[in-house]
Formats: structure tokens, C-alpha cells, sequence
């Protein structure tokens, strides 16, 4: 089981947690770190038992899908020279791509970089997390996550269960202020944490929780061109 700082994807590129629910038997971590000068670093890091090598490229189908890559092009999220490619001429630099095997898993770890973060995020490049200003001044980053589909679809509540019984999936969002509120059930001053574990609480696999943490960002130059959030 993996520990530590989610790295996303997500995704990852970021956020593609709840759509690996339709996979199972993965694990992973992603980290969504805003700096107070308005860059954005993404680190992911997933893995599938070494005996489920297709659930690997099932797991980069669903993150391709988040990235709104045709499901039927190749899984280039397991693949580096197809993750570079994606990336090029984005404003998002691939700083690290590493695939390997250890303790018995596969591997993927990727680590993204965007020097102006809040574009990047309201592009969709990264996934479905959101970047917006509050009439308060605050920021806040968002995520209305849709119910997973595919393998899991139309499962009863006991397969769905056995099916996600090695899914571990956490997300860091680190901001450069802060917290005023979040939806997150875990959050120090400045991270605010998922952690989606069936073994400990199957909760969500039965409603998709809101993403959202707000932060103060009176002295953050950038945030005055956020756009208005939409009630």
C-alpha cells in the first residue's frame, strides 16, 4: 500500500480519483500544489499489482478519458513519449515521467509543472478541478466529480465492494493561504486532504463527495484575474 503525498492525476494528471473507482485494485496518491506567486505543481504517483498489468492500461484509459482524449486512442498515460507529447505546447512542462516495478506493482510516477497554475486548471488540461475567486476575495479550487463508469457500472453494492477491495486512493490540495472552509474531511492551515479508502469507509463509493477548499488570498496579485465564482 502506498503512503505519503496524490499526487493528483491526476491525473494523474489531477483528479481522476473517483473515475479509478471503475478500475479497482489501484492505488494512488496525488498532490495539487498552488504557490503564492500563481505556479501550479502536480505530482502523481499510481500502481497496480504486477499481476493486473491490463488494469494498468485500464487505469491510463480513464485518465486519458478525464484528459478528453478519445477512449479508443492509445492508454498514453502509461507511456512516456505519449504523456510528453499530450503536455507539448500547453504551458505545462513534464518534469518527470518514471514507469518501473517494486514490491510487486506497477508503477507510474509523473510530476507536472505550470507557471501560471489557475489557467491550466480552468483549461481542463488537468482534469476537472477548478480554479475561481469568491466575492469575499478568497480563491477557491473545485471539483464536482461525476459517478464513475464502466466495470463497476451496474454492479450490486456487495461486487462493487470486492471489486475496489485494493483501492486506495489520496489527494492533497497545498495552498499559499489560509483555509477558510473545505469540504475535506482532514485539513491543516494551508492542505487540505482525501483519503478514499473501502477498507476503512466505503462511504463514497455510494455518493461522490464535492471537492472544494477556499484559502485567503488578500495578498496574491493574481487573484484579482481569477473569474467570478457562479453561485
Amino acid at each position: 500500500m502506498l503512503s505519503g503525498s496524490m499526487g493528483p492525476i491526476a491525473r494523474l494528471a489531477p483528479v481522476v480519483v473517483i473515475a479509478l473507482i471503475a478500475v479497482g485494485c489501484i492505488q494512488l496518491e496525488q498532490t495539487v500544489l498552488l504557490n503564492g506567486d500563481g505556479s501550479l505543481a502536480v505530482t502523481c504517483h499510481y500502481s497496480v499489482a504486477a499481476d493486473s498489468e491490463a488494469l494498468l492500461a485500464t487505469g491510463a484509459r480513464v485518465i486519458q478519458q478525464w484528459q478528453g482524449r478519445p477512449a479508443e486512442t492509445p492508454a498514453w498515460f502509461a507511456n512516456e513519449e505519449a504523456v510528453r507529447e499530450h503536455f507539448a505546447a500547453t504551458g505545462v512542462t513534464v518534469q518527470r515521467y518514471r514507469r518501473y516495478q517494486a514490491g510487486g506493482r506497477h508503477h507510474v510516477e509523473l510530476i507536472l509543472f505550470a507557471e501560471y497554475g489557475p489557467a491550466a486548471l480552468n483549461s481542463g488540461l488537468l482534469g476537472p478541478l477548478r480554479c475561481d475567486r469568491l466575492d469575499d476575495g478568497s480563491v477557491r479550487l473545485w471539483a464536482d466529480l461525476p459517478r464513475p463508469t464502466g466495470p463497476a457500472g451496474g454492479l450490486d453494492p456487495r461486487a462493487l465492494r470486492a471489486l475496489t477491495q485494493d483501492l486506495v486512493l489520496r489527494l492533497d490540495l497545498r495552498v499559499p493561504g489560509s483555509i477558510t472552509s473545505t469540504t475535506a474531511p482532514r485539513h491543516s492551515r494551508s492542505t487540505a486532504t482525501w483519503v478514499f479508502d473501502p477498507g476503512v469507509d466505503d462511504a463514497f463509493l455510494d455518493a461522490v463527495p464535492r471537492l472544494e477548499c477556499a484559502f485567503d488570498a488578500r495578498r496574491l496579485d493574481w487573484s484579482q484575474r481569477l473569474p467570478a465564482a457562479v453561485p
